[in-house]
């Protein structure tokens, strides 16, 4: 068994994955399981499937990965562990001046890191830009920490939003493979990071090939069922032009039979009106005739009615000018007596003034 794979008789065979992980998981200490997670991560295959899971994953997981999985935890790292050289021999020793500046191994961690997280590229590209750091000193006289900074450029100041995956990939093999180790200490924990790194990735990976395999048989399962339901809905407006056809003629057959037989109803009933129209006549010339004897002989009593009342009326109106005439006369009477008197009482009058 070498240390990044577990090996079959034979030159460069391999035992199935399954019987790997048995073995690896039930007869391997938990420092060698750690160690054979790195040494397959750092062979050809470990790196070739690595970069498979990193394709899989959405852009934004890409991102949450690289920040919370490498960048924070490398800087928490190299401030831990920032081990730096002394060259307070080299510049004015007389004045107490330390000048401290930065291990190699943390320039490239620090240079690296920021060139992903703020989206340039570590693999060949079509891009020219390019980072820019500078080397900053403290403030203080006795001590000058010479740091590596970033320096922010337009479009380049914040979290980049996608990862490529050949950046990722290169990243993780400068990182965990080609940068060389200042101390054990410093390899334990980055070996830690690594584990920890691969894991969470083969987990993720898992996770998103999953939901895209599923997507893609939701897709197929939906695209067949689009067909099904095409060629259902074809034969189903076949069943209905023909459905269609045949109502079509059942309605014109019936509309001819109900025609006839509204034909042979309507003669019916001209038929019926008409001799109900003949008898209704009939009725109405005997009910007229009935009515005008009844009217003449009406007419007559009415005639006699008027006649007897008009001889009562003269009758009471020849009493009535009688009296009227009798008092009349008897007026006249009394209006002549009256003229007399006058004429005395006037007579006497005259006497008596002459």
């Amino acid at each position: 068994m070498t240390r990044n794979l577990v090996y079959a008789p034979g030159k460069d065979k391999t035992l199935p994955y399954d019987l790997q992980r048995h073995i690896t998981t039930k007869y391997l200490t938990k420092q060698e399981r750690n160690q054979y997670v790195i040494d397959k991560f750092n062979s050809a295959r470990g790196l070739a499937e690595f970069k498979k899971n990193l394709s899989s994953l959405p852009p934004d997981t890409r991102v949450k990965l690289f920040v919370n999985g490498i960048y924070n935890k490398f800087n928490n790292l190299i401030n831990t562990y920032s081990y730096g050289k002394d060259m307070s021999q080299m510049a004015n020793p007389r004045c107490g001046q330390i000048i401290l500046i930065r291990t190699y191994t943390y320039q490239i961690i620090r240079i690296n890191l920021d060139t992903i997280y703020y989206g340039y590229h570590l693999a060949g590209s079509n891009h020219n830009e390019t980072p820019s750091f500078t080397m900053n000193g403290g403030n203080n006289i006795f001590l000058q920490d010479i740091n590596i900074r970033y320096c922010p450029t337009e479009g380049h100041s914040e979290l980049t939003q996608d990862i490529r995956v050949e950046d990722f990939e290169m990243l993780t093999r400068i990182l965990f493979k080609r940068l060389k180790s200042p101390t054990k200490k410093f390899t334990e924990e980055r070996n830690k990071i690594l584990y920890d790194f691969v894991l969470i990735v083969q987990m993720l990976a898992t996770k998103y090939t999953k939901l895209k395999e599923q997507e893609k048989k939701d897709k197929l399962a939906a695209k067949e069922q689009a067909q099904k339901d095409k060629l259902a809905a074809k034969e189903q407006a076949q069943k209905d032009k023909l459905a269609a056809k045949e109502k079509a003629q059942k309605d014109k057959l019936a509309a001819k039979e109900k025609a006839q037989k509204d034909k042979l109803a309507a003669k019916e009933q001209a038929q019926k009106d008409k001799l109900a129209a003949k008898e209704q006549a009939q009725k109405d010339k005997l009910a007229a005739k009935e009515q005008a004897q009844k009217d003449k002989l009406a007419a007559k009593e009415q005639a006699q009615k008027d006649k007897l009342a008009a001889k009562e009326q003269a009758q009471k109106d020849k009493l009535a000018a009688k009296e009227q005439a009798q008092k009349d006369k008897l007026n006249q009477r009394r209006e002549l007596a009256d003229m007399r008197i006058q004429e005395r009482e006037m007579k006497k009058c005259n006497r008596a003034i002459m």
